[in-house]
């Protein structure tokens, strides 16, 4: 059984809006709307003549409440997706007012009948003058000025809407695109272990053994574990010592050491991060050049890692590649620094 949750603002407005509980809310609230904007114009135009007409007087609101409702449904809910969509926007302000002339034309003949039929108070029981069109002209503006400030509200909603989606096809991209950036376990090195495992099977089996469960547990961290977003960074310095291990099996008189300080156990780091700066160094040594090594120096205090890493054979300044300071620049903004010395690269980063 799946029990879908769904997150609410503490805004009431907000939810009012957004929320599709609320949509047939959202529809009353905006025939309620139009009816009283309907009621209104029916009074003020006919004022006590309209008792007169006693049940016909109910009926006239109704007319104006429809021919109110059916031209602002038609541009808010046809014309202003269409046209959004896409955008032509002059086409939707021309669309708009002509539907509202026409609404206002219908009017105008209702009024005029109306007052020929029940001789009724009105500014046309004069004829068309200027009392009348300006009445008229009021009208118009004063209907397109509503509909255009109840669009408002849906634009608003539309905006929202479209900005969650940027947000979540963003956050996407950034997924995918950390993805791209995590580094691999080198391939050669992984190449190198089984030839080197299988031509040492018959010749020392125990060794050829310790070597097949080292390489395991470098291929289940980087298989399995490291499809979390997380991991232990405990675990990460397992996998850089492991990785190193694979190493030394293949080179020289290649040593290493690593030293950690602090409380390691309990922080959660991205995989594969550390273990780039380290590839970047190792693939820069000659595997028959005896006496590399490697000091690495992991500290923590107050979620703040220090990775240093010690390099005196290689003699030069060794910087992080464009992906790993990607990947940094993704994960952390502006809360990590690179500092590169002639034998010593250190990363710090904050986890908070």
């Amino acid at each position: 059984m799946i029990i879908k949750m769904e997150r609410r603002s503490k805004n009431p407005l907000y939810n009012f809006l957004m929320n599709p509980r609320f949509s047939k809310w959202r529809y009353f609230a905006f025939a309620t709307l139009i009816f009283l904007i309907s009621l209104r114009e029916v009074l003020f135009t006919y004022q006590s003549g309209l008792g007169n007409l006693k049940l016909g007087g109910l009926l006239v609101i109704i007319i104006y409440y429809l021919v109110n409702l059916y031209p602002a449904k038609l541009i808010l809910r046809d014309l202003l997706q269409k046209c959004l969509e896409n955008r032509k926007y002059l086409i939707f302000v021309l669309s708009s007012a002509g539907i509202v002339l026409s609404s206002i034309l219908i009017k105008f003949g209702i009024e005029i009948f109306l007052v020929k039929q029940f001789n009724m108070h009105s500014t046309m029981q004069n004829g068309i003058g200027p009392i009348a069109i300006w009445e008229w002209t009021t009208k118009f503006v004063t209907t397109l000025t509503c509909i255009y400030g109840i669009m408002s509200i849906f634009l608003l909603k539309n905006w929202i809407k479209e900005k969650k989606k940027l947000k979540k096809v963003e956050s996407e991209q950034l997924k995918l695109e950390l993805e791209a950036l995590k580094e691999q376990v080198d391939s050669e090195l992984l190449l190198n272990t089984l030839q080197g495992t299988s031509e040492m099977t018959m010749e020392a089996p125990t060794k050829a053994s310790e070597r097949i469960k080292l390489l395991s547990s470098v291929l289940r961290y980087e298989l399995y574990d490291c499809k979390r977003p997380k991991v232990l960074l405990s675990s990460e310095i397992t996998f850089i010592n492991n990785v190193l291990k694979l190493w030394a099996y293949q080179s020289k008189g290649f040593e290493y050491s690593i030293k950690t300080e602090g409380n390691l156990q309990a922080l959660l780091i991205p995989p594969l991060l550390l273990i780039s700066l380290v590839q970047i160094i190792t693939r820069r040594m000659d595997k028959d050049n005896e006496g590399n090594r490697i000091d690495i120096n992991i500290s923590c205090e107050d979620k703040v890692v220090l990775f240093s890493c010690f390099h005196q054979e290689l003699k030069e300044r060794v910087m992080p590649n464009i992906e790993m300071l990607r990947r940094l620049k993704i994960l952390f903004g502006d809360k990590w620094s690179v500092n590169c010395e002639l034998t010593k690269t250190e990363i710090k980063f904050d986890m908070k």
